[in-house]
Order: structure tokens, then C-alpha cells, then sequence
């Protein structure tokens, strides 16, 4: 949440989080992670120019599912 205000630190897009209280832990490289994170904010602030709304929803899944 702190990078991604950061990044859009100036930008007319926002961000809203909406993340499951019992989000299960990963082992996974911290630096990594927050540098894809930052990409796609990245992305998305820049194709939408005239502002928006970035929506990062994170929870568990048992299995997979299509995203729509």
C-alpha cells in the first residue's frame, strides 16, 4: 500500500485495496514482488490519463478460477 502510494503520488488515478483479513503467507522475494506490484501500478496509471480507479483485491484461492 505505501509503494503504491508513491507511485501515484501526483497522479489524478487512485487506488483501492480490499484484502482479506486471513490472507495465507508466501514465501516469495519481497523486492520482486513490490517491483511487479509497482510495474502494474504503473501500467495503469499511465492508461488512464484522465484519471481512475485502481482496484487491488487479494484473497485466498483453493483452486484456480478465471478472472473477469
Amino acid at each position: 500500500m505505501d509503494s503504491t502510494s508513491f507511485v501515484l503520488s501526483g497522479s489524478n488515478v487512485r487506488c483501492e485495496f480490499n484484502i482479506a483479513d486471513n490472507v495465507w503467507p508466501v514465501e516469495a522475494d519481497e523486492g520482486q514482488m513490490n517491483q511487479v506490484i509497482n510495474n502494474l501500478i504503473i501500467n495503469a496509471d499511465q492508461a488512464m490519463p484522465d484519471g481512475g480507479v485502481i482496484k487491488v483485491h487479494i484473497e485466498n484461492l483453493l483452486e484456480s478460477r478465471e478472472i473477469c
